[in-house]
């Protein structure tokens, strides 16, 4: 955000003291993006290369409007940064079995999963005092059916603190690579923080070697 002189402007000294007393909060909310409160690296994952795979991107536990509005977000911002990227809408990726996920996994070239999943079970997010860690980390990807299967416990619209997982699987090397969880009020609102969530996932997995 560029502050042009207040001199030009002929505000008097009340003004400009007043002005720059609000500046801070302008300034605030014009850089105000969605973050994440907690990341998890798995340090031991052989570096992806990304751009040269393909990449789906799944949204779980929420009702069908806000589930599509995530992939769409997130599959739109990928592209734009390089990736070749689909929504898992786009593939056709309806509820199944872990073999039938894997066959359309398959068949579509898809050798990276970008999963968002809905949650407001704070206890399985931070089962170690505080310390966030995702849900058995080192298990399969299609153990818990590769984000194709949606959990019973839906996240419903009306409710006031959901916790948004992000997950980043390698689907060919069958582990998961990189986890953050941020919170919103509600889980409407994640389709607004979608693309700063997948700016800021890549980026850190590039600092931390996991992404080339």
């Amino acid at each position: 955000m560029q502050v042009y002189g207040l001199v030009d402007f002929g505000l008097s000294d009340r003004l400009r003291r007043a002005f720059f007393r609000i500046l801070p909060l302008i300034l605030a909310a014009g850089c105000a993006s969605a973050s994440f409160k907690n990341t998890w690296r798995n340090w031991g994952a052989i570096p992806l290369e990304m751009k040269k795979k393909r990449v789906v991107v799944m949204a779980l536990n929420m009702p069908r409007t806000p589930k599509l509005g995530v992939e769409a977000a997130a599959t739109d911002q990928l592209r734009h940064m390089g990736y070749l990227a689909s929504a898992a809408y786009e593939i056709r990726m309806a509820p199944g079995t872990v073999d039938s996920a894997r066959a359309t996994l398959q068949a579509a070239g898809i050798e990276v999963a970008m999963v968002f999943r809905a949650t407001n079970d704070e206890r399985a997010l931070y089962p170690a005092g505080g310390r966030y860690e995702p849900p058995d980390p080192y298990q399969s990807y299609w153990g818990w059916g590769g984000g194709w299967m949606e959990s019973p416990a839906l996240v419903l619209a009306g409710e006031e603190r959901v916790f948004v997982e992000t997950l980043v699987y390698s689907v060919r090397s069958d582990q998961l690579l990189w986890s953050g969880v941020a919170e919103t009020r509600t889980v409407s609102n994640i389709g607004s923080a979608t693309r700063d969530l997948v700016r800021i996932a890549v980026s850190d997995m590039r600092n931390a070697d996991l992404l080339r």
